[in-house]
């Protein structure tokens, strides 16, 4: 699958929400779960305005990850967990590192 970038915006929260949701779910389970969909729609809504760096990877025809940039700190990147080692995460970091 190929990947291209861009920067992300607020119809971007239902789907950055999803990646964060099945990342941490799947990849670090020992987290406990204790935000409720809903919950974590509405911080990422409210996250994406408060980054400087809040950038998108799109494969397939949807949105597959994601990160976060701050004053040169990164604080989130998530790519679903199935498109792991194909690319994605790798691009997204890619970016942050320019």
């Amino acid at each position: 699958m190929r990947f291209s970038l861009r920067r992300a915006g607020p119809e971007d929260a239902p789907a950055i929400a999803d990646i964060h949701l099945r990342a941490r779910r799947e990849c670090m389970s020992y987290l406990p779960d204790i935000h409720s969909p809903e919950d974590v729609l509405a911080w990422i809504r409210e996250l994406l305005p408060q980054h400087e760096e809040f950038w998108v990877a799109e494969g397939g025809g949807r949105v597959v990850g994601f990160f976060a940039l701050s004053d040169n700190v990164l604080f989130h990147l998530y790519v679903y967990p199935e498109l792991h080692g194909q690319g994605a995460g790798s691009l997204l970091f890619d970016r942050v590192k320019e």
